[in-house]
């Protein structure tokens, strides 16, 4: 119980704080972008996009778009002019000024916001992520926001990307499905880059430590949580009278 109590103190802010939503999609719109002092550059788009292009809804896409998705063209992309946005009022184009509603208490403007967007103007590049933490999928919400990116980006290349921690399918078909299983291990294999600095790794351990399910394997395979299983198993009375 000692080494329990001693590896349960905690030193990471994001564990002591657990992150909503909109804060990790803020974490994952530094990530992406490559001005940002990560050193990562484009990879976490190009990671993402190339996971984006295994989704079993590229089916459902035009023959253009799917040449852009193939690996050959993700592996070769530059994404140097990339401009990241988060919550991006998508639908500001369709809605005439001035005019303002609300369902069930929650304004219009809040309910189109899409959560991150990758604008790339030299090749014409429009990546949509919706970022699901927990929230569950609105009504209408995908199909809102392919209305909304094509009027705002009309003659971009538009990859709709719908990034759900439960592993939800998402109900548009123009939509890829991405699990966050894609961002732990990109996180985890640059935390092994020698290119990264140890204060940037420090921030992807932690970022990977607040997202990362807890499934059985990895549960299995920290002290802490092997810890658990011991006690919880073998001292059963111990825990009964701690609770009493």
């Amino acid at each position: 119980v000692h080494r329990l109590l001693a590896l349960g103190a905690r030193s990471s802010v994001l564990r002591i704080c657990t992150p909503r939503e909109i804060n990790v999609s803020r974490l994952i719109a530094w990530l992406l972008d490559p001005n940002e002092g990560h050193g990562l550059g484009d990879k976490a788009l190009r990671s993402l996009l190339a996971e984006a292009g295994r989704s079993e809804n590229t089916v459902n896409l035009d023959a253009e778009t799917r040449r852009f998705l193939e690996p050959a063209n993700i592996q070769n992309l530059a994404l140097s002019s990339l401009i990241i946005k988060t919550e991006l009022n998508v639908l500001a184009k369709l809605r005439p000024a001035g005019v303002k509603r609300s369902i069930a208490g929650v304004p219009e403007r809040k309910r189109n916001l899409l959560d991150i967007v990758a604008i790339d103007p030299r090749l014409q590049l429009c990546v949509a992520i919706e970022n699901k933490f927990g929230a569950a999928e609105g009504p209408t919400q995908l199909q809102r926001y392919l209305a909304g990116l094509a009027a705002l980006f009309p003659k971009y290349t538009r990859i709709h990307v719908f990034l759900d921690k439960r592993d939800e399918l998402p109900s548009n078909e123009q939509w890829l499905g991405v699990g966050y299983g894609w961002l732990s291990e990109f996180l985890r294999s640059q935390e092994q880059s020698t290119s990264v600095t140890e204060e940037v790794k420090r921030v992807l351990f932690e970022f990977r430590e607040a997202v990362q399910d807890q499934d059985d394997e990895i549960a299995n395979a920290t002290p802490m949580n092997r810890l658990i299983t011991e006690v919880a198993s073998k001292h059963q009375a111990a825990i009964d009278a701690m609770w009493d």
